[in-house]
């Protein structure tokens, strides 16, 4: 059971680490574009491409870390974690599926 929360854990380091590369190309691509050009089209859209990120990579670490957490308690024996599982199946974690399409949705307009 731990090997798979720590499984778990670092999809979700990769995810984060994959987020930050993809804010990094993009802000060395806008500075390469802006460099020459008086137009702050590219930075304005680059900030917001930022924002959003920091906003999935945010909601991912709020819904899915405190579950990992509960999860290593629980196997720990720590604590009885069995009614906090539905808990974290029908609420937390489907609020994290609904609340990333929204976001990307935001970040095209």
């Amino acid at each position: 059971v731990f090997v798979l929360l720590s499984l778990n854990f670092m999809c979700f380091v990769v995810i984060g680490v994959s987020y930050g590369a993809v804010v990094t190309t993009t802000r060395k691509s806008t500075n390469r574009v802006t460099m020459n050009n008086t137009d702050k089209t590219a930075t304005k859209i680059n900030a917001k491409l930022h924002r959003i990120t920091i906003w999935i990579i945010f909601t991912d670490f709020v819904c899915w870390v405190p579950f990992i957490i509960v999860c290593c308690f629980h196997h720990l024996d720590i604590f009885d974690a069995t009614d906090w599982y539905s808990f974290f199946s029908l609420l937390v974690l489907p609020i994290n599926s609904v609340i990333n399409p929204i976001l990307y949705d935001r970040s095209l307009q």
